[in-house]
């Protein structure tokens, strides 16, 4: 087990429509933890983005009872 293994469950949410522009809000210490705090329509409306701190982009959904899920983890530049 790396030192780092950590930061693959860490995420890092950011508000706004655009990647480029998107600023930093949230810092979580696991998925679960922040898939608990975003509400459905934050990520149904395309309010932000998910990052986990090892480098990868959260794909966000909905579950069919309301919750937020991660859907896939993506390498991310």
């Amino acid at each position: 087990m790396s030192d780092f293994d950590w930061l693959a469950d860490a995420v890092i949410v950011a508000e706004g429509r655009d990647e480029d522009h998107a600023v930093p809000q949230f810092v979580f210490r696991s998925v679960g933890e922040a898939c608990r705090y975003l509400e459905h329509w934050w990520v149904e409306n395309g309010e932000g983005f998910a990052f986990s701190a090892a480098g990868h982009r959260l794909s966000l959904g909905v579950a069919a009872n309301g919750r937020v899920i991660v859907v896939d983890r993506v390498d991310y530049p």
